[in-house]
């Protein structure tokens, strides 16, 4: 999109409302159906141009409407960002993000397209070799940061955001917390912090009547 209006990714909203502007101005249906006229007869291209036009439209508004929204464009950043320089971790945290912000629980208008989805690919996982010592189901939670388990009985650390309640060892959930500056990677919401998990911690913040 950034390419499209011949912007940088740090332009200030100013300037990519007036290039989207400048782009609908140059985007008329005369100009669609001279374009059009290259490549089919006149009468073919006079009748495409209107629906070309109409939706060719539609889509330069919408880029101007998520790229001013703070939070959309935030996302769309990291999106970037992910196809860019692609990792697992990134991945999985983008897709998470891009679910939330298209879910009920989020109040912008715009919605992200599955094709978004889609595009973040991992990287094939590495063969691993079987192990031939069966593996016992352990009964203590796992840590939401090592996914080793812990113990409720020894320090432990909760940390709540608007989309979910991470619980774990308390180094662990330090260095969580530091490498996100404090912030869910998913919701970009301030993590709050617990030091214990009660039933209240199990109820939208949002909606507080609405059982997750």
């Amino acid at each position: 999109m950034y390419h499209l209006l011949q912007v940088s990714p740090s332009a200030p909203n100013v300037e990519i409302m007036t290039k989207c502007q400048e782009y609908c101005e140059r985007w008329t249906r005369e100009a669609v159906q001279h374009r059009l006229e290259k490549h089919m007869a006149p009468a073919e291209a006079v009748v495409s141009s209107q629906h070309i036009w109409q939706e060719g439209e539609r889509y330069i508004k919408s880029l101007a409407v998520m790229l001013l929204d703070p939070p959309a464009r935030n996302c769309y950043d990291a999106w970037l960002d992910a196809i860019r320089s692609p990792t697992p971790e990134k991945n999985s945290l983008m897709r998470a993000r891009i679910q939330w912000f298209n879910s009920s629980m989020h109040s912008s208008p715009i919605t992200f397209s599955k094709a978004m989805l889609e595009a973040l690919c991992d990287t094939p996982p590495k063969k691993k070799k079987a192990k031939t010592c069966a593996r016992t189901a352990s009964l203590q939670p796992n840590c939401r940061a090592c996914s080793k388990p812990f113990s409720f009985d020894k320090p432990y650390t909760v940390f709540h955001c608007h989309c979910t309640t991470r619980v774990g060892h308390t180094g662990c959930m330090a260095e969580f917390s530091t490498r996100f500056s404090g912030r869910c990677p998913v919701c970009r919401n301030k993590m709050l912090k617990r030091h214990e998990i009660s039933k209240y911690l199990f109820w939208n913040v949002r909606d507080k009547y609405r059982f997750l």
